[in-house]
């Protein structure tokens, strides 16, 4: 069930908007600050005059006068470092002069120096982080309750401020003449005055046809003789009008009565038993002969799912070729890397082998049993190791 709508008031904002008649110029809204500043004048407290007659500076200190910064020459390298034009080489020639050796090479052993005999290790106990956290967390809790007993010590006592010395007071001086305001005269004062002045006329303007919009006047009074109604001759006499729609009426009113008498007729025959004549028992009865077509023959049909699956059986055996590949690249790969690393070990247990020089022939014995050392000239070049 819908129920009825009831209107509701939109409260539009507009309805309590409203506009000032009268615009104030930018000197009006000036002139309303200023009094505005006057009546919320601040009065300040009379400036205490002990303060003049301290010795002590108040305020901003003097200013430091510095003495002049005098000028120094920057001190170049370039000027060590370049030599006079004029300057002529030496002929001197140059002697290479060695320093002495040390003395420690006479007085002391020389080569691998003396095993020095060390102290013996004296076990020290260790500590722990957790032992210097606790001391140091200790120490803090001590200092805290230490602060806490020292304030409330503090609020305890009364220390009251010492009282300045209103002996001497500094006087301030001004150097300088307090600031005169000069009004000056803008463009955009007596451009407002004139749009002030319009706006002010054309209010006044409406307000006066406003006013002549009130005010009534009444229209005059008729002073001609009032009106008689005149009798008429002839009376008018009402004549029946025809309509269309009362002859549309009484045409569907007609077709329609018909239709009903026909309907009721035909509702009445139906209803009388009439029993359909018995021409089954006079016809001769239904033999079935063989059919003259030729029989049915079966014949395979090839479905599109038959054709898919035939697609996917040969797209799997592409993927198993590919992944029996794959496998036979990846076992090929593992072999050759394999092979490679036997082949690195090998060669690097063989450059690891030690092997022998042969003894070169400058130092092999002779017949006589001695050793013959023969001069570099006579090495025999044969020997690989000779040349080493």
């Amino acid at each position: 069930m819908t129920t009825q709508t009831i209107p509701h008031s939109p409260h539009l904002v507009s309805l309590t908007r409203t506009r000032p008649l009268q615009h104030l110029s930018f000197q009006d809204k000036e002139n309303q600050i200023v009094e505005e500043m006057k009546r919320n004048q601040i009065s300040a407290l009379p400036f205490p005059t002990k303060i003049y007659s301290t010795q002590h500076p108040l305020g901003i200190p003097d200013p430091v006068v510095k003495s002049p910064t005098k000028g120094h020459s920057p001190r170049l390298l370039s000027q060590y470092r370049s030599r006079p034009l004029n300057e002529e080489p030496s002929e001197e020639p140059f002697v290479f002069r060695a320093n002495p050796p040390p003395r420690e090479l006479y007085e002391g052993p020389t080569g691998i120096p003396q095993r020095q005999q060390r102290p013996v290790t004296v076990p020290t106990p260790f500590t722990l982080e957790t032992d210097a956290r606790d001391e140091v967390e200790e120490a803090r809790r001590e200092e805290q309750l230490a602060e806490i007993l020292e304030q409330e010590a503090l609020m305890k006592s009364f220390h009251a401020r010492s009282v300045p010395d209103f002996t001497n007071v500094m006087i301030p001086v001004f150097s300088q003449e307090p600031t005169e305001v000069v009004s000056f005269h803008l463009l955009t004062e007596e451009r407002g005055d004139q749009y002030q002045t319009a706006f002010r006329q054309e209010l006044e303007h409406r307000q006066a046809q406003e006013k002549e919009l009130r005010q009534f006047q009444a229209r005059p009074l008729v002073s001609s003789a009032p009106f008689v109604p005149q009798p008429s001759s002839e009376i008018t006499e009402s004549a029946p009008f025809h309509l269309s729609t009362e002859e549309r009426g009484r045409k569907w009113e007609s077709e329609m009565r018909e239709k009903l008498e026909t309907r009721a007729r035909t509702e009445s025959q139906r209803r009388i038993f009439k029993a359909t004549p018995a021409t089954v028992v006079h016809q001769t009865p239904f033999v079935p002969q063989p059919s003259s077509s030729r029989p049915t023959k079966h014949t395979f049909t090839r479905t599109r799912s038959d054709a898919r699956a035939e697609e996917r059986r040969k797209f799997d055996e592409r993927m198993r070729q590919k992944e029996e590949e794959r496998k036979r690249e990846l076992e090929e790969r593992e072999l050759e890397k394999k092979r490679r690393e036997e082949e690195e070990i090998r060669q690097l247990r063989k450059q690891m082998q030690f092997k022998a020089r042969k003894i070169p022939k400058s130092c092999q014995r002779s017949s006589n049993g001695r050793f013959s050392r023969r001069p570099s000239s006579a090495t025999d070049q044969s020997d690989p190791d000779a040349t080493r």
